[in-house]
């Protein structure tokens, strides 16, 4: 073979080479891509009753109407709006549960000015145990969500105290089995925000 020949050998060889690890990557799988739309966020399998606490304050960060929704009881959730709430339309309240919580969420959802920077901050938490099965938290709360109603009086932070009852499952994990807004009586509450939500 004369050198002209190796030259052309060894260059269509590279060739024929750098094709194929091109033409590689064609082939390989490719990670899975979100459908549009999809919420994201963190759950994390709430097997003690405080994980149920960073579950919710991750469903807001992503807006995460699924995530939110499995952090209540399936079957005995109850919520309790600040008792001005109550007195302004008793109506809405009268039956409220798990299809209201995820409308309102759904409406709030569809109303975002942005994706990030929703935020629920919680402090001054206290903790009563009732049985080994149901705990009580008081917790003082600050919601921040971006939505597109400012303009009509309704704003973006919710600040308040919310009382929560939790219960372990029979398979030991944890939700929120009742909810109790209290309102200090001049912010915007979460039941303020609720009821701005739930008409869509």
């Amino acid at each position: 073979m004369n050198v002209l020949n190796a030259i052309g050998l060894r260059f269509l060889i590279t060739v024929v080479m750098a094709l194929s690890l091109a033409s590689c990557s064609i082939f390989e799988p490719r990670g899975a891509e979100e459908p549009e739309g999809i919420q994201t966020g963190r759950f994390i399998q709430p097997d003690r009753a405080e994980i149920v606490l960073e579950n919710l304050i991750n469903a807001v960060e992503g807006l995460n109407v699924q995530n939110f929704m499995a952090s209540l009881d399936a079957t005995a959730f109850v919520y309790t709006p600040a008792a001005n709430n109550v007195t302004t339309d008793p109506e809405l309240w009268r039956n409220w549960g798990r299809d209201q919580e995820q409308l309102w969420l759904n409406n709030i959802r569809s109303a975002l000015t942005v994706q990030t920077g929703h935020k629920l901050q919680l402090a001054r938490l206290t903790e009563e145990s009732i049985s080994q099965t149901r705990i009580r938290y008081t917790i003082a709360y600050s919601l921040t969500i971006y939505h597109n109603r400012t303009s009509t009086g309704i704003p973006a932070v919710a600040s308040g105290t919310m009382t929560l009852g939790l219960k372990a499952g029979d398979n030991g994990l944890w939700a929120i089995e009742s909810w109790t807004d209290i309102s200090d009586g001049s912010s915007f509450s979460w039941s303020d925000l609720r009821s701005a939500f739930i008409r869509g």
